[in-house]
């Protein structure tokens, strides 16, 4: 809501340009939702540690993505940054997915697609060329995210891992019709 309130002071177009309204939704579904909700559901699934440094791989994605999708080349340097980028990943992650407990792989795809997800947005922004519209677009996609279903109540709230699983079961159906309906109730109020 803080980037609308920049467009307001100023006095900048609060809708995007319709070419780049349609993509508000994918855009919340793939850089908001699907990024945070795999981000909170991989810990649960394998160690916080390793899913916040396979979490934390988006650039190496951008990397491949802009090169698989944009026609972008790898120089050297960018090479090197992979090579070395990916082998430390997996030098981390190896001795969690050897685990026993918990479900290491699921935990660590989960934490690879908090890092895929948005890569793969931003990519899609850049072929996008929003220019000007870049803060109209970038605020309707996190305004239109789902809210929490945590209590706000610290009484009711527990932080035990059975919760936690509870709480991301489903978590992309909601948030996905949560999103939808928050677009389509922003453009029917007169935010067009």
């Amino acid at each position: 809501m803080v980037l609308l309130l920049v467009l307001v002071i100023r006095s900048k177009t609060l809708w995007p340009e319709p070419r780049l309204a349609r993509w508000i939704l994918p855009m919340g579904v793939l850089a908001t939702a699907l990024t945070f909700g795999s981000m909170f559901a991989s810990p649960v699934y394998t160690g916080a540690g390793i899913a916040s440094d396979l979490g934390n791989t988006q650039p190496l994605s951008i990397i491949v993505l802009a090169a698989l999708l944009l026609g972008e080349e790898i120089g050297l340097i960018k090479a090197l940054a992979l090579g070395l980028g990916l082998a430390g990943v997996t030098l981390m992650a190896l001795p969690s997915l050897r685990e026993q407990t918990g479900n290491p792989l699921l935990g660590a795809m989960l934490a690879l697609g908090c890092s895929v997800s948005p890569a793969v947005a931003s990519v899609t922004v850049k072929n996008l060329r929003p220019g000007n519209d870049l803060i109209s677009l970038t605020a309707w996609q996190h305004a239109v995210k789902p809210g929490s279903q945590q209590s706000n109540n610290p009484q009711e709230s527990t932080n035990t891992v059975d919760q936690s699983k509870s709480e991301i079961q489903n978590p992309i159906c909601g948030m996905i019709v949560d999103t939808a309906a928050a677009a389509l109730r922003a453009k029917h109020d007169g935010k067009t």
